[in-house]
């Protein structure tokens, strides 16, 4: 059965694409939403910013730390992260560069946004994308509470979700925890109005004790993420 849940899981996929040119594997191939890959406003979320709303998990102060382009630990001398050279651009936050660790079952990134993100928190899961598509959530969140501009961050991500222990992370799934606008199917806390943190969580655990496909459709069709996939 489980076996059976997990290949209902890999039919997450997203649509849209925008390409690095750096062929290192630690660079993501791909950062996909059904946006534009190229920002045409500050970022798409209308949603009204209530600081009293917040994801039903926190991150750790020790598992986020700010670098410096030219003090760059060598896991990460292959990104080609500089403050002018950005490779990305997405509606939803900007220009921005990303990268992977390389060293193996690390699972740390690095994120650079030009302009930053003030508004609401960055959050990013960590994620697992087997070559025949899709996308799964395999850990805990965590979220910057304010990106400063051409700032670096490095995030340690965990993969510490139930059955996906053994799972490599290969990818990332960036939100903001905005208000969603909408009760998710599948939240039971009324007294909490859902972020796309919660959504996207609300969705993936829906969806692995189900088997509903449709589960994070609605997720999908607002549009409001970044699908990061490493290779």
């Amino acid at each position: 059965m489980k076996y059976y849940l997990l290949s209902i899981l890999i039919l997450f996929i997203i649509s849209g694409c925008g390409k690095s040119t750096n062929p290192n594997n630690s660079v993501p191939i791909s950062t996909n939403n059904t946006s534009s890959s190229i920002p045409t406003s500050s970022n798409t979320v209308n949603a009204t910013n209530n600081t009293s709303n917040t994801s039903s998990t926190s991150s750790t102060v020790s598992a986020i730390t700010t670098l410096t382009s030219s003090s760059l630990p060598s896991e990460f001398s292959k990104c080609n992260i500089y403050p002018s050279n950005y490779s990305f651009s997405n509606s939803l936050i900007g220009y921005y560069n990303i990268c992977l660790s390389s060293q193996s079952g690390a699972n740390k990134i690095i994120i650079q946004v030009k302009n930053g993100v003030s508004d609401y928190k960055l959050c990013f899961f960590p994620t697992s994308t087997p070559s025949a598509g899709g996308s799964v959530m395999i850990g805990d969140v965590q979220c910057i509470s304010q990106v400063s501009q051409n700032t670096l961050y490095q995030i340690q991500l965990s993969v510490n979700r139930s059955g996906f222990t053994d799972t490599t992370m290969n990818g990332v799934m960036i939100v903001k925890d905005s208000l969603y606008g909408e009760v998710t199917p599948y939240h039971t806390d009324i007294n909490t109005n859902p972020t796309y943190t919660i959504a996207y969580q609300d969705c993936m655990v829906y969806l692995y004790n189900t088997g509903d496909a449709t589960a994070c459709q609605r997720f999908k069709d607002k549009g409001q993420y970044i699908s990061v996939l490493f290779q």
